[in-house]
């Protein structure tokens, strides 16, 4: 169950229960998030079927005649096959669209790399008035949703299932002004990441403090933009590493490593990546473990980088 994703249209539908500018355009893609809405509300939904550039349209439409438009569909069709429309009629005009994506990394390993979606952020940041959200726990979820009502430009919301439980209990809403959120605090290294990384992180890092006696910060960007000044006054000038599903190009980590090189910083950056070279292996198994293990991207290889970066 993809409770994220869940607690961010759940959260939509019951205040789309009194307002009436709140409308959901699906392509193909509703899942029992929407069974019993869909029921009740029937004329706030429209299902344009398999046809994603049709979907963006119809929402720009909606958006234009003063509703809150939320389009759905599967990543990452409802971000490639509409990129021109994304970026000439939402982006452009800076219409209040938000395009909500289930499956980004490997979240979906059974449909095989045609659903992968390892560079969407890199092609999402290169549209005009575009934020990009990515929630790594519920809460962020509750952020995201409220953005949602809220916002005047366009919204690109990036879901996966692998996670479920609050990363932090009570977080204002002032916290996420940033862009980031400190999940814990550290001096020897900084490990910055987002979304389903972040959680399967976090005693990873627990694991190499517990062994080596240091302590390492661990920080949630989940937005981009963000705030590099601050998340450099976050981190300091520790050693950097960022974990990402998403190819190096346009990742935040190489974000953030561009920051440190302008401002001349001293830090040392790494990132860790999916590298595919262009190409995804044929795919023998719907088992996410083989892909973490053909990428070099299993448990044990992040905690060899993160000790790399805690050596002197």
């Amino acid at each position: 169950m993809n409770e994220a994703r869940d607690t961010y249209f759940k959260l939509l539908q019951k205040k789309a229960e009194t307002d009436n500018r709140i409308m959901f355009v699906l392509a193909d893609c509703a899942g029992f998030v929407f069974e019993e809405f869909r029921k009740k509300y029937p004329d706030k939904i429209v299902n344009v079927g398999i046809a994603e550039q049709n979907a963006i349209a119809v929402a720009c439409g909606l958006s234009l005649a003063g509703k809150i438009p939320i389009v759905y569909g599967h990543s990452p069709f409802i971000l490639t096959r509409t990129l021109d429309q994304i970026k000439s009629a939402i982006g452009i005009m800076n219409l209040p669209v938000s395009i909500v994506v289930n499956g980004v990394g490997f979240s979906q390993p059974w449909f095989g790399p045609t659903h992968f979606n390892m560079d969407d952020i890199s092609l999402m940041s290169s549209v005009a008035n575009m934020k990009i959200i990515t929630p790594s726990d519920m809460s962020l979820s509750e952020f995201a949703a409220h953005l949602t009502i809220m916002a005047e430009s366009p919204l690109y919301l990036r879901f996966d299932g692998r996670y479920s439980a609050n990363i932090l209990s009570s977080v204002s809403k002032s916290d996420f002004s940033d862009g980031f959120r400190i999940i814990k605090k550290g001096t020897s290294a900084a490990v910055i990441s987002h979304g389903n990384c972040v959680s399967r992180i976090i005693p990873l890092v627990e694991k190499i403090e517990k062994e080596k006696g240091i302590e390492i910060a661990v920080i949630d960007v989940f937005s981009v933009p963000y705030n590099d000044g601050k998340l450099y006054e976050a981190i300091g000038d520790s050693p950097v590493l960022a974990i990402e599903e998403h190819i190096e190009n346009g990742s935040i980590g190489q974000m953030f490593a561009t920051y440190i090189k302008v401002n001349n910083k001293p830090n040392k950056v790494k990132l860790m990546n999916i590298d595919y070279n262009g190409r995804y292996p044929a795919c023998v198994s719907a088992d996410i473990n083989w892909f973490y293990k053909s990428y070099k991207f299993t448990d044990n290889d992040i905690i060899s980088n993160i000790k790399q970066m805690t050596e002197r």
